[in-house]
């Protein structure tokens, strides 16, 4: 956004070092207009100005708050078919990589996946229709808090569309994106949206009863994780790297690496599963394979 300072010289935002913590860098950028740019980060916060260039762009917030909770949100999110890379423009790349194989390591993912790297992706989502609504919507939080979930508050601009922002959440691997309006504070109810697996909206629920549905489906996903047995989805940044590479993207040695280790050692468990009757492994025929298909 230009505009003059007050000696009347042309002044851009985007451009302001002093700033640079309130912006926001993203990299592999498809062809696409300021204001589509913008739109996508709208949900997060107030967007002062934007730029774009070739493959990559820049979008200024009013806080460094904001810029950091869409960063974390828009990382290794696609948009227009391509996996955006972003971070807080005033961190150095090195930064970014250091801290992302920190947390890769945390969470115990190989570290060839670095450049998939994001902050944890929240469980939950709560979208808040009006700012008055806040602490009924911090009720809803804690209750989901207090049975081990990931939840973060939204409060998403009035120009964006509620089907814009929930599809944004469920591209991000978001399990439940929670609807909080003035009505709902009114009637104690909620309207929760499962994002993931079976597909589901369950409007106006009450609060109780939202809260036992969530915390049910939730405790049943987690049990079927650590059976090994959860909706044939694979490891968060492993899912991530497999879309890219069925999407035809760019992928870098390491990220290679990492598909590979991970398909044999899921190759491993399936023929411990096929194992003949005298015990030993039973490899399937890739001739019989291909002719039933």
């Amino acid at each position: 956004m230009a505009q003059k300072d007050s000696n009347g010289v042309i002044y851009n935002i985007v451009k302001d070092p002093a700033l640079v913590q309130n912006r926001i860098y993203l990299g592999n950028l498809p062809l696409c207009s300021r204001e589509e740019l913008e739109n996508i980060c709208h949900p997060y916060g107030k967007v002062l100005g934007s730029l774009v260039q070739k493959k990559f762009g820049f979008v200024q917030f009013e806080s460094e708050e904001e810029a950091n909770k869409c960063a974390a949100a828009l990382n290794r999110s696609s948009f227009k078919s391509n996996y955006l890379t972003v971070r807080n423009a005033g961190l150095k790349l090195k930064e970014a990589n250091t801290t992302a194989k920190k947390t890769l390591t945390v969470q115990g993912v190989m570290p060839g996946a670095a450049t998939a790297a994001a902050a944890p992706i929240n469980d939950c989502e709560i979208i808040v229709v009006n700012r008055n609504n806040t602490k009924y919507a911090e009720i809803v939080e804690d209750n989901l808090r207090q049975v081990g979930m990931r939840v973060d508050v939204l409060f998403p601009n009035e120009d964006v569309t509620l089907e814009h922002v929930l599809s944004n959440i469920a591209a991000r691997g978001c399990l439940y994106a929670v609807l909080v309006s003035p009505e709902n504070e009114v009637f104690q109810s909620i309207t929760v949206n499962i994002l993931q697996g079976v597909l589901a909206e369950h409007r106006n629920m009450p609060l109780n009863d939202a809260i036992t549905l969530m915390t049910t489906e939730f405790f049943l996903k987690k049990q079927r994780v650590a059976e090994g047995s959860v909706e044939r989805r694979h490891p968060g940044r492993l899912q991530q790297l497999i879309e890219m590479l069925a999407d035809n993207q760019e992928l870098t040695a390491l990220q290679y690496e990492c598909i590979i280790k991970y398909l044999k050692k899921q190759h491993e468990k399936q023929l411990k599963l096929e194992l003949c009757p005298i015990g030993k492994l039973r490899a399937p025929d890739p001739e019989i394979e291909l002719n039933n298909e």
